[in-house]
């Protein structure tokens, strides 16, 4: 400031001074002379000198002004840094957030984060328990059809199954019907039931996986859209490890903290999921093997009722008088007979008509069996 005055007093005195050449009124002996063109000249360059000093002044207060309010926001000036002024403060204590806040700030949202989990572990329990009541009823309704369609002859039993059962059935004995039943039977209701616990178990597993992943994705999305982390994160992400270098050693302090904050947050939650997704998995898995044995159970009760009912009412004659029926054969007593023992051929006659009756009544009342309803399925 010294300087700029003292050459303002040096352009003053050669501008009025009447001992100058570019005096900007010309004297002679103390006497002014009339100068017009000489005057103009003069009063244009003092008039550009002003403006500049005037430049300067005003400059040089701004940038002591700046200096003095933004020493301690962690400014970015080479980057244009609107943000680091505007939300590197915490609104709470309006305080610089510092790395070590964001540090904090990380730690504190773990925290919370489990006791968010354990709230997350009881909801899904709770769905787990209604699930599975629900899969207790399409499980019984189930078996309802599947005793229902066996107790009828099945016209597509070996597409079905994949075997070669009706030609081979003809002619047979009813000791060969009550070996097939106790045998092969078995095998396929059995097989159905796998099948229909292997659906469930899919949809089992990929229910849990879906609840999972869209609560902890949920959850990382809120913190990494909190107003400073994205505006942070969204900032910084801009620069890579190459145009890093060309920035200012404090713009490299800040990024490469930023850097190094980011991986270990990354790497923090890829562990605690990764535990928490191997808990929920393990869990899961023991309570669905539980459920699935007890079902096992109760439906191998279930059809050794069915079987031994099955053969007591000798169900294959109604069988293969339905299958005759579907091949536009007209049943008779001795067409039924076919493959029986001679004692029961003996008898044959004499039971027809208990056994059409017995047919009749399993149609109309396939599951009124007190016997049946022994088993927890009926």
């Amino acid at each position: 400031m010294s300087a700029l005055m003292h050459y303002y007093d040096y352009a003053k005195r050669t501008l009025f001074n009447g001992g100058g050449g570019g005096a900007l009124v010309r004297t002679v002996d103390g006497v002014p002379q009339n100068g017009v063109m000489d005057n103009f000249l003069n009063i244009c360059a003092f008039a550009l000198i002003a403006a500049y000093m005037g430049y300067l002044i005003l400059m040089k207060s701004k940038n002591n002004k700046v200096q003095k309010g933004e020493d301690n926001i962690n400014p970015i000036p080479h980057l244009k840094n609107v943000y680091n002024k505007c939300k590197y403060t915490d609104e709470q204590a309006n305080m610089p957030k510092t790395d070590e806040w964001k540090h904090n700030a990380w730690k504190k949202w773990m925290v919370t984060l489990e006791d968010r989990w354990n709230t997350f572990v009881n909801n899904i329990d709770k769905s787990k328990s209604e699930w599975m009541d629900k899969k207790d009823a399409q499980l019984i309704e189930w078996v309802k059809e599947l005793q229902a369609k066996w107790l009828h002859f099945n016209p597509n039993i070996d597409q079905e199954y994949k075997i070669e059962f009706l030609k081979k059935s003809e002619g047979w004995s009813d000791d060969k019907w009550k070996i097939w039943m106790l045998t092969e039977a078995q095998q396929l209701l059995e097989n159905d039931l796998k099948e229909w616990l292997s659906q469930a178990e899919a949809e089992y597993c990929k229910w849990t996986m879906d609840t999972w992943r869209h609560w902890k994705d949920s959850q990382i999305k809120e913190w990494i859209t909190l107003d400073w982390k994205y505006e942070e994160d969204n900032f910084f992400s801009k620069v890579d490890e190459f145009s890093v270098e060309v920035l200012p050693i404090e713009d490299q302090r800040l990024w490469y903290a930023w850097k190094e904050r980011i991986y270990k947050e990354g790497s923090d939650w890829k562990y605690w999921t990764s535990l928490k997704e191997s808990k929920l998995v393990n869990e899961n898995w023991e309570l669905w093997e539980e459920w699935k044995t007890e079902k096992q159970e109760m439906f191998n009760e279930w059809l050794q009722l069915y079987t031994h009912k099955w053969i007591q009412q000798k169900q294959w004659r109604l069988w293969i008088g339905e299958k005759m029926s579907h091949e536009g054969y007209k049943p008779t007593s001795e067409s039924i007979a076919v493959g029986a023992s001679p004692d029961e051929k003996k008898d044959e006659k004499e039971d027809n008509d208990a056994s059409s009756l017995n047919a009749d009544d399993n149609k109309r009342r396939p599951l009124s069996s007190p016997y049946l309803r022994t088993s927890k399925f009926i």
